[in-house]
């Protein structure tokens, strides 16, 4: 079995990009991501079921509210009506005693009097009118309380566990994400990497920068992130490995991969060659989906995760056990680390 030295640099990217969300998971590969959301899914469901229940205990809760509230009201008004049929009465009666006075003059006397009582019978029935109407819509607010929550069942539910919701969303955005399934593409080129003869080591995520200013056909390189490099007397070999669908290809918004390998591959070179150290470097590309036509000269070796083992077993010797030891010194200091 093969040495491997560091973890997938697509892993590393997918558990920042967890962590900003606030689901940080640990492990050097994608399974604690799988677990955490198979646990936010359930505590997601838990959480829903206990926020129906209490939904339902305050519904239960507003709809007696009202229900008190609308019978204490109907006691308000029938209080209302008792005490305008009280004043009623003895305002005719007042009226019926000051009308029955023998007296032509007297009556014309009383009959101010009995205006005024008159006046004072339509105060009486406006008063209790308007707040009879105060009451009936104060009911009806809670009436229109009690329709409204019985509407919002989904909403009160959904506002409890908003957290939980945004959270189980966002673990299963990011496993159904390009950067997850770029993470396990590189998983499966280091598994398939690890069944390599123990003469052989595998470093994974190797961050090389410019030493100096340098240029591959016009373009300036300042740095490069080697997926894989694989060390042994057979060779070094830089590999890039891609997990693009058609669509995403389509889009076009990408860097030409076979470009992206090749100046990967050339920095090694270059790097390599300022230690004093052999520095040919074989290009490989990795593709577990769909990639961009390659050029009819250009040699960067395009493979599937199942056929590398093969195609790295196929070299002869062209390196000392010295020269690789060298080289894996040399290029361990550049693999990425956590933190």
């Amino acid at each position: 079995m093969a040495t491997v030295i560091g973890t997938s640099g697509s892993v590393r990217a997918v558990k920042e990009e967890a962590a900003a969300l606030g689901l940080a998971f640990g492990g050097d590969n994608l399974d604690k991501l799988d677990q955490l959301e198979k646990e936010l899914s359930a505590r997601l469901s838990d959480a829903v079921t206990q926020a129906g229940e209490r939904y339902r205990e305050e519904l239960h809760a507003l709809e007696v509210g009202v229900s008190a509230a609308r019978d204490l009201s109907e006691g308000e008004i029938e209080a209302l009506l008792h005490s305008l049929e009280q004043g009623a009465r003895i305002i005719t009666d007042r009226i019926v005693a000051l009308r029955s006075v023998p007296s032509r003059l007297l009556r014309l006397v009383n009959l101010a009097k009995i205006l005024g009582h008159l006046f004072l019978g339509w105060l009486l029935r406006r008063r209790a009118h308007r707040q009879i109407r105060a009451i009936r819509e104060r009911v009806s607010r809670h009436d229109a309380e009690v329709l409204a929550f019985r509407q919002d069942s989904e909403g009160f539910i959904a506002r409890q566990v908003q957290p939980l919701i945004q959270q189980h969303a966002a673990a299963r955005a990011l496993l159904a994400s390009p950067s997850a399934a770029g993470a396990r593409a590189e998983l499966a080129v280091i598994d398939a990497l690890r069944s390599l003869p123990s003469e052989y080591t595998v470093l994974n995520d190797v961050c090389l920068p410019a030493s100096k200013f340098m240029r591959l056909h016009g373009k300036p390189i300042r740095s490069a992130q080697l997926d894989h490099v694989v060390v042994s007397v057979g060779g070094i070999f830089v590999i890039e490995t891609k997990y693009w669908s058609q669509q995403f290809l389509e889009r076009g918004d990408f860097m030409n991969p076979f470009e992206q390998v090749r100046r990967a591959g050339y920095l090694c070179h270059r790097l390599l060659k300022e230690e004093g150290l052999p520095c040919r470097v074989r290009n490989v590309l990795v593709s577990k989906g769909a990639l961009p036509p390659k050029a009819p000269e250009d040699f960067v070796k395009v493979l599937t995760p199942d056929k590398l083992a093969g195609y790295f077993r196929w070299f002869k010797p062209e390196l000392s056990t010295d020269d690789v030891f060298d080289i894996i010194r040399f290029l361990e200091g550049w693999v990425a680390t956590d933190g």
